[in-house]
Parts: C-alpha cells; sequence; structure tokens
C-alpha cells in the first residue's frame, strides 16, 4: 500500500479554509457593496438580487475550492461567510447611500431595515445558494 503525502487532512483544510476565507469574504463584502450602491443608483431591483444571490455564488465557490470537502463544517463555513459578506455588503451600501450610521445602530435597528431596504429572506437565500454551490462539484 502507497501512502499518499500530498493527502491533506480535514482539520488542515478547515483550518486553511477559515484562514484564506476570512480576508476573502471580507473582500466580497466590499465589491458586493459597490454592486448594490451600482444597483440602487439604477433602479434595478432585480439587480440588486443577482448581486445577493452573487454573493452566495462567489462565498460557495471559494469553500468548494479552498476547503474541497462536502461535509457539514465546511458547509456551515460557506453560510456563515455568507452572511458575514451580505451583512457587510448591506451595512456598507447602507452608510455610504444615506448618512453615517454606528454599526451598533445598524445591528439593533435591522429589523427595522428589514421592512424598508434590506429582508432577512435575501440574505436566506445567498446562504441557501452558498450552501448549493459548496456541495457540488466537489472533489
Amino acid at each position: 500500500m502507497k501512502f499518499n503525502y500530498h493527502a491533506v487532512s480535514k482539520k488542515d483544510r478547515i483550518i486553511k479554509t477559515l484562514v484564506l476565507g476570512t480576508p476573502a469574504t471580507i473582500i466580497i463584502g466590499l465589491l458586493g457593496s459597490l454592486a448594490i450602491i451600482f444597483a440602487n443608483k439604477l433602479g434595478l431591483s432585480f439587480f440588486y438580487y443577482a448581486v445577493v444571490l452573487g454573493i452566495g455564488y462567489v462565498v460557495g465557490t471559494m469553500v468548494r475550492k479552498v476547503g474541497r470537502g462536502l461535509t457539514s463544517e465546511f458547509l456551515i463555513i460557506a453560510g456563515v461567510f455568507t452572511v458575514i459578506a451580505v451583512v457587510i455588503a448591506m451595512y456598507i451600501s447602507f452608510i455610504l447611500s444615506l448618512t453615517y450610521v454606528p454599526i451598533i445602530a445598524f445591528v439593533t435597528n435591522f429589523i427595522g431595515l428589514v421592512n424598508s431596504q434590506y429582508s432577512l429572506i435575501e440574505i436566506i437565500f445567498a446562504v441557501v445558494v452558498a450552501i448549493s454551490q459548496a456541495t457540488v462539484g466537489s472533489n
């Protein structure tokens, strides 16, 4: 029996996904906020939804490529990273399109924002897209 020296354990892949995925999630959130601002300026609501779902798609693809795993840990990582990226994108687009709002006020008033501009269902759909993309075609 040959031993595969290039095999990486699941723990090492999880650590690699967390280390590489954290800055990637922040960058995806920043780029997503610019796309949301662009969509709001154009007044195209379908483009806004496409951006939110695109964030989930990109995060799911990143977790699949970096983590190379189908276990529940990688799906949870994809879901958490997606929620973080979408909330970053929503917060930055919110403060750039209106006036400055402290992060504490944004978090405490998020339920009020659900009825006006943003919706939790968008975050849920983005998480579903990320999880489904993380499971498709893994090695």
